[in-house]
């Protein structure tokens, strides 16, 4: 409970912060209720001292998770599938070495000004690799020799020879990345939450049983501080 209280939510949120842009007032709102909510209840359930000595303890772990671990990273956790498909023609000429095929379903993880390498398609003729990827249509259709561009919602290709596509006999593939959901992230931080809440709880507890259980602190309720086991009765 103190775990899920502590680091689950904070890296949970974070990530949605993340992801989720631009934020909604109501998912604002909503999130800030859940959260109190939950502290609270976790207040209640182990006291509100060993509560906030275990905040103080991994809340610095959830923001390191945010700050320094790439959503690269946590993509490990929850990793996309490699899809295949077969580029058929007839290919429309583009000028100059240039063909290009129609792929309405991946316009959107196609390459943009903003992102030029976001593209993870991957062009083959007759199994071997062409390339460079990323290239420029302009490139592609000077340059020739395998160069490919995946751009809005479809791919501009040469082949290895600058050869007419639709006559040359070869066939032509492509491999893509389908990305995680937003879903599948937050199960990555879920799970890296989970396990960095589960050894900062344990660090917590090993803490409170070598300095036993001291008075509460100035100010803080009695029913606040947890009583050692023998005195609870367990």
């Amino acid at each position: 409970m103190i775990g899920y209280v502590c680091l689950t939510i904070p890296a949970g949120h974070v990530f949605l912060i993340r992801y989720l842009e631009p934020l909604s007032p109501i998912y604002a709102i909503v999130s800030a209720v859940v959260i109190f909510a939950i502290l609270r209840l976790g207040a209640l359930l182990v006291g509100g001292a060993t509560l906030l000595i275990t905040l103080l303890a991994v809340l610095p772990v959830a923001a390191s998770l945010y700050l320094l671990v790439p959503p690269p990273v946590i993509d490990l956790l929850a990793p996309g599938s490699q899809q295949s498909l077969s580029l058929s023609g007839p290919y429309s000429a583009e000028g100059g070495s240039a063909f290009s095929a129609a792929l309405p379903n991946l316009a959107g993880s196609a390459d943009t000004t903003d992102a030029p390498l976001q593209s993870t398609l991957r062009a083959y003729e007759d199994g071997r690799p062409l390339g460079p990827a990323h290239a420029t249509p302009a490139q592609v259709r000077d340059l020739g020799r395998g160069r490919f561009s995946h751009s809005g919602s479809r791919l501009v290709f040469s082949t290895s020879d600058n050869s007419d596509p639709n006559l040359n006999g070869r066939r032509y593939t492509a491999t893509y990345l389908v990305q995680p959901s937003s879903t599948q992230r937050l199960a990555g931080y879920a799970l890296v939450a989970l396990i960095l809440s589960g050894l900062g709880t344990v660090a917590v507890r090993r803490w409170r049983k070598r300095r036993g259980s001291p008075a509460p602190p100035v100010g803080l309720p009695a029913w606040a501080w947890p009583r050692p086991l023998d005195e609870a009765g367990v």
